[in-house]
């Protein structure tokens, strides 16, 4: 079997890959129209959601990283382009209410966004974030900006410092989602409740 492919358009190759990733992992879902992967069966007793996303083109990227001690959900958007506000609402939700549906007078878990330094992801994921505030009164989210990579920082021409295009996060974004991930989901001593992390970051 090669382990190979070449396709001869960018058509539904993003769907593919998110097609791919949930299909080596039961635990996953993949809700196509907005390109988000999520945990099918979260645990009830997790009290924080840590979700991230964006352009897609340097696969598994976000989708590689959803899972127990991970993120609750991630968004796509399409070849070197952020999703949409619509696409990373639905992902909200999907990381503050899955599992939680049937639970008497739910409010949803506290959610963290961690978002790459793209224009585009801040831009939507800010917008995003504006709406699910407004629909969920009770929902509590906070970001994490990521802006580590050190192969664009500002570089000198003709003498004066110019800053040409800004450190991206994609290189520090997958130790911020584990460490994140973890901590949500284990507590700080093996278990413990994150009661307060939100207040913490």
């Amino acid at each position: 079997m090669s382990n190979k492919h070449i396709f001869g358009s960018a058509e539904g190759v993003v769907l593919a890959s998110l097609r791919g990733a949930v299909a080596q992992n039961p635990a996953l879902r993949l809700h196509a129209p907005t390109k988000t992967v999520y945990v099918a069966h979260a645990s009830t007793t997790t009290q924080v959601a840590v979700i991230s996303g964006g352009g897609a083109g340097h696969e598994p990227a976000h989708a590689g990283y959803v899972g127990h001690g991970m993120l609750m959900s991630m968004v796509s958007g399409d070849i070197f382009a952020s999703p949409s506000a619509k696409q990373i609402l639905v992902a909200i939700e999907f990381a503050a209410f899955a599992g939680l549906e049937n639970a008497e007078g739910v409010k949803g878990r506290d959610v963290v966004i961690v978002i790459n330094n793209y224009t585009g992801d801040r831009l939507n994921f800010g917008l995003a974030i504006e709406q699910a505030r407004a629909r969920y009164p009770g929902l509590r989210i906070t970001t994490v900006l990521n802006a580590d990579d050190v192969s664009l920082l500002p570089q000198t021409r003709g003498g004066e410092e110019v800053n040409l295009v800004g450190p991206r996060g994609l290189g520090g974004n997958i130790f911020v989602c584990k460490v994140l991930g973890g901590y949500t989901t284990f507590g700080a001593n093996g278990g413990e409740s994150t009661i307060g992390f939100m207040d913490n970051l």
